[in-house]
C-alpha cells in the first residue's frame, strides 16, 4: 500500500495500534491481553508480555537520534522511503499529496498553552490532534522534528500575578509543570523543545 489518505491513516493508527511509553508500537492484540491482566491486577504478567514481545515491536523513526552517526547513515541508505500521505487542503478544498521540503524529514511547529491556569479538556483536544498527526507521520516512515511554544506572558498572566501577588516566573513555571504532567497522563509524545515566549522577546 503505497498511497494512504489522512483519514485512513488516522483511523488505522487509532484503531489498530497504540503507542507505548517506550516509544514502540505494540499490536492491538497485545493491548487486549494487557487489559485482561490489568483487571486481574497482574502487573507482573503485563511486564512479561511487554518484554516477550519486544522483538516484535516496530521502533518508529523518532528513536533514530539514539543511533550512532554511522548506523544512522547505513540505515537511511537501505531503508524504504516513507509511504505517501494525502491530506485535505482547506484552502483549495481538495485532497493534496503531502510533500515535505526534505523528505523523509518533517518539521512540525504547534501552538502550545498560555500558562496562566491548568489546561482543560478543550485545550487538550488540540494537543491530542497534533499527537495523532505526528504518530501517523512516524508510522508512515517520516522523521518528525516537533517544536511546541509556551506563551508565558500576556494580559491574563499579568492580571493573575497581580491578583495572587506572585511573580510571573513563579506562576508560569507552576502551570508549565502541570501541563507537562497532563501530557504524561495522556501519553502524548513530547515535542523536541518547548521555547518560551519570554526567551525570545
Amino acid at each position: 500500500m503505497k498511497h494512504i489518505s489522512a483519514i485512513t491513516a488516522l483511523s488505522f493508527a487509532a484503531s489498530s495500534q497504540f503507542y507505548h511509553p517506550s516509544n514502540a508500537f505494540v499490536p492491538a492484540a497485545y493491548t487486549r491481553n494487557l487489559n485482561q491482566l490489568s483487571h486481574q491486577d497482574n502487573n507482573v504478567g503485563r511486564d512479561k508480555i511487554l518484554t516477550s514481545r519486544r522483538h516484535e515491536r516496530r521502533i518508529p523513526p523518532s528513536t533514530s537520534s539514539a543511533l550512532s552517526a554511522s548506523d544512522d547513515e547505513s540505515n537511511s541508505s537501505t531503508s524504504a522511503p516513507p509511504r505517501q500521505l494525502t491530506m485535505y487542503n482547506s484552502l483549495t478544498r481538495t485532497k493534496t499529496p503531502f510533500v515535505p521540503l526534505a523528505s523523509p524529514h518533517v518539521t512540525m511547529y504547534t501552538c502550545g498553552p498560555t500558562v496562566y491556569d491548568s489546561a482543560h479538556v478543550g485545550n487538550f483536544r488540540a494537543f491530542l490532534t497534533y499527537d495523532i498527526l505526528k504518530r501517523v507521520l512516524l508510522y508512515l516512515g517520516y522523521d518528525v522534528d516537533h517544536i511546541c511554544n509556551l506563551t508565558d506572558v500576556d494580559d491574563k498572566i499579568i492580571k493573575r500575578c497581580d491578583r495572587e501577588n506572585v511573580s510571573l516566573l513563579e506562576l508560569t513555571r507552576k502551570f508549565e509543570s502541570k501541563f507537562f504532567d497532563d501530557l504524561e497522563a495522556l501519553n502524548i509524545i513530547k515535542a523536541r523543545g518547548y521555547p518560551r515566549a519570554t526567551d525570545h522577546i
